[in-house]
């Protein structure tokens, strides 16, 4: 299975767009494979605390939609940026830390395969991961 870490991730989501000849391509909103689930913040995973976790949440039509330049920023914010584990410690994060979608707390054994840009919207690819 391909997995992608934080900087793979980072660049997959750049080159959607690319393609385009307008600036709308970078405010297409981002979600997850998921359960209308759509990106929110970074952290360390519970699993493995030096890797990092995009967490979710299941918009329902209630929050604003996640655009995928917020996205970038948001994680491109986190490479050499500091997170404490869940169970405390300091831990790093580079373009190299593995990547896993997950929320606080949660050890949900999923990653991020890749990304795919279709007209008006991304869609982030996971899968279960038992490694």
């Amino acid at each position: 299975m391909i997995r992608l870490n934080l900087g793979q991730f980072i660049k997959a989501l750049k080159k959607c767009g690319v393609n385009h000849q307008d600036d709308d391509s970078k405010t297409k909103s981002v979600s997850f494979d998921f359960g209308n689930a759509t990106p929110s913040d970074c952290e360390s995973y519970r699993g493995y605390y030096e890797d990092i976790a995009l967490g979710y949440h299941i918009d329902n039509y209630k929050t604003e939609p996640c655009k995928i330049d917020k996205l970038i920023a948001i994680l491109e914010s986190s490479v050499g940026k500091t997170f404490t584990g869940y169970k405390g410690g300091d831990f790093e994060m580079s373009e190299q830390s593995d990547m896993w979608v997950a929320n606080t707390g949660d050890a949900t054994r999923t990653v991020i395969t890749g990304v795919e840009e279709f007209e008006w919207y991304v869609i982030i690819n996971t899968a279960y991961c038992d490694d």
